[in-house]
C-alpha cells in the first residue's frame, strides 16, 4: 500500500484554515483487507472536518478513518479542514494499515509541512484634520456705508459734531463773548456820559 499527504496553502498566517489531502492507493497484487488510516495533528494545527468516506472521525488532534477494503489498483482520497493556531512549523504525519500481508511497508507513512507566520501588526489609520477654509471678507452692502463714506448724521436731537466741526464753533463763541463784552463796555459809558 502506499500513502501521500499534502497541504494547501503551505505558508499562512496564525488564525487561516487550511486543507490535507491524503490519498491512499492498493498497489499490490491483491486487496487490502481493513484499511485504516491515522493521524495525528502536532499541536498548533487543530483539525475540524474530514471528508472522504463515512468511516472518518477527528477526536481532538487525532484523526482516523476506517477505509474497509481496497481492491488491487484503487485508491481513495481523504481531506482535512484544519485551523493553524500556533506560528511555528509544523510537521504531521498519516500512517496507512491493513490487515492483509504486505510486501513493504516503505511507503505506509506520508509528512506534511505547515509554517505559520504571526499576523501582520495593522498600520493605524492616522485622523484626518480638518482644513478651515477663510470665508469671504464682508463687503459694503447698499445699505452700509462704503469705506471711504461719512455716516449721515444721527437723528437724535443733538447735532452731530466731528473734530472737524470743533475750530468753527470755537470762534464763534469767542466773537460773540467778545461781541457781548463790547456792548456792555459801551452801554456803561453811555450811562456815565448822561449822569
Amino acid at each position: 500500500m502506499a500513502i501521500d499527504k499534502s497541504v494547501r496553502p503551505g505558508t499562512v498566517t496564525a488564525g487561516s484554515t487550511v486543507t490535507y489531502t491524503i490519498r491512499i492507493t492498493q498497489d499490490g497484487p491483491g486487496a487490502a483487507e481493513d484499511v485504516r488510516v491515522s493521524d495525528n495533528f502536532p499541536e498548533g494545527v487543530v483539525p475540524r472536518a474530514v471528508t472522504g468516506t463515512d468511516g472518518c472521525d477527528v477526536d481532538g488532534q487525532d484523526v482516523s478513518c476506517d477505509l474497509g477494503t481496497l481492491a488491487a489498483g484503487a485508491s481513495t482520497t481523504l481531506t482535512v479542514t484544519a485551523d493553524a493556531t500556533a506560528v511555528g512549523t509544523h510537521v504531521n504525519t498519516a500512517t496507512v494499515s491493513t490487515s492483509s500481508e504486505q510486501t513493504s511497508t516503505a511507503d505506509d507513512t506520508a509528512s506534511a509541512t505547515l509554517r505559520v507566520t504571526p499576523r501582520p501588526t495593522p498600520t493605524p489609520t492616522p485622523s484626518p484634520t480638518g482644513t478651515s477654509t477663510p470665508g469671504p471678507s464682508p463687503t459694503a452692502g447698499p445699505s452700509s456705508p462704503g469705506a471711504h463714506e461719512t455716516p449721515p448724521p444721527s437723528s437724535g436731537g443733538g447735532l452731530a459734531v466731528t473734530g472737524a466741526d470743533v475750530l468753527p464753533v470755537a470762534v464763534v463763541v469767542v466773537v460773540l463773548l467778545l461781541v457781548g463784552l463790547g456792548l456792555t463796555w459801551l452801554s456803561r459809558r453811555r450811562r456815565r456820559h448822561e449822569d
